[in-house]
């Protein structure tokens, strides 16, 4: 390990966002280390979609998209509530789906080949507080708990990481419960995103998910929209989403057909933050939240990979100048930092996205019964594609 003096930036996750952060900063100069609980960032087997990004490109390497491709698509097909409409797009920039550990661990080859220090099995005991300002994180490696002190923090752990915790950020109004699973043996059309639409009275509103890959296999989500759920409704957790499921499977027919004769290999209950962003970035005096943390993902889709790679990248270059100079974290340098971080082209197009997509949301989810919802389906249709 570095020893506690040589540390400028300390990137707490090492996803996409705190990888982008970490490169962004050995960009300027900066000595950054990135410290992740898992072993390897790939552990977690899910299927994943996303754009093309000539800029996200530039940063990995010519090629970085096509050798991570194992399926492509520009086909979508949205199904109203009780799956007896729908409606078919073609889209202009085709998804590209991916493994997401082979993804993953090509992501982060890249990152330690330019030279990005990345300690795994590494977990944030706590973070480290002096006269006000986060200074270092204390981190466990095995039985031994030791401290790594650092000019700055990126806090890029995820919605549950301790970052939040420890720094108290409300996120209620933001993170929504997703089921993700990987099935084999599945008999579907051809190589299209499907989409079902789930607002039925008593439930939460919600939207399942079927990405194909190719030779059977796909990769099924569904998405709980807890920001928009009526008071005193259930939210499904990690003990009871099953049911959950069990119970959308019974009311979407072509979900249900779809699902026949299929071979479940993985699942996972996770949280997405596709209510919003946090309130500041720059969350507290030494930290900048980044990625899910921060609620950069793409409310249209829910992908935050390109998006929280890139701001990551920008958090990084802007923490990697700042630690070089006389930064004292006073109340004008993080609104100056914050103002920094949200000039990027990236931050505007997400944001563009909440402004418009959470209050046709909040209407659209007024509605409760499936044959109203049904009737009305070319608005929600806009909403969710």
């Amino acid at each position: 390990m570095k020893k506690r003096h040589d540390i400028e930036i300390l990137v707490i996750g090492a996803g996409p966002a705190g990888l982008g952060a970490g490169l962004g900063a050995l960009e300027r100069g900066a000595r950054v280390l990135v410290v992740e609980k898992q072993r390897s960032v790939g552990d977690t087997i899910k299927g994943e979609t996303i754009h093309f990004n000539q800029q996200m490109e530039s940063i990995l390497g010519k090629g970085f998209f096509d050798r991570n491709t194992i399926a492509v698509t520009n086909r979508r097909r949205y199904y109203s509530p009780t799956d007896s409409r729908w409606i078919d797009r073609v889209i202009h920039d085709p998804n590209l789906i991916f493994e997401w550990p082979d993804f993953m661990a090509n992501m982060t080859g890249i990152a330690e080949a330019k030279g990005l220090d990345i300690m795994f099995s590494t977990e944030v005991v706590d973070l480290i507080v002096d006269n006000g300002r986060v200074a270092g994180a204390r981190v466990r490696q095995g039985t031994k708990v030791r401290e790594i002190r650092a000019r700055a923090v990126v806090g890029s752990d995820g919605t549950e990481g301790i970052t939040s915790r420890e720094l108290g950020i409300g996120r209620e109004k933001i993170d929504c419960p997703v089921l993700k699973l990987r099935v084999e043996q599945m008999d579907y059309p051809d190589i299209r995103l499907e989409y079902f639409t789930h607002i039925y009275e008593g439930d939460p509103p919600s939207v399942g998910y079927i990405f194909p890959s190719g030779e059977g296999r796909a990769d099924i989500g569904l998405l709980i929209f807890k920001p928009n759920t009526l008071r005193g409704v259930p939210i499904p957790d990690a003990a009871t989403i099953g049911d959950f499921f069990d119970d959308f499977i019974g009311k979407h027919p072509v979900f249900r057909r779809r699902m026949e004769g299929t071979k479940e290999t993985y699942r996972l209950f996770t949280i997405i933050p596709m209510g919003g962003f946090i309130d500041r970035f720059v969350a507290a005096p030494g930290v900048v939240m980044v990625g899910d943390s921060a609620g950069q993902v793409e409310a249209k889709g829910g992908s935050g990979i390109a998006s929280s790679f890139l701001i990551g990248h920008h958090v990084g270059k802007i923490l990697g100048s700042a630690v070089k100079g006389t930064m004292a974290w006073a109340n004008r340098d993080m609104n100056r930092m914050e103002a920094e971080i949200k000039t990027h082209p990236i931050y505007a197009k997400v944001a563009s996205y909440y402004r418009y997509i959470r209050p046709i949301r909040s209407l659209m989810f007024m509605i409760h019964s499936a044959e109203t919802a049904d009737r009305r389906f070319g608005l929600i249709s806009k909403v969710l594609r």
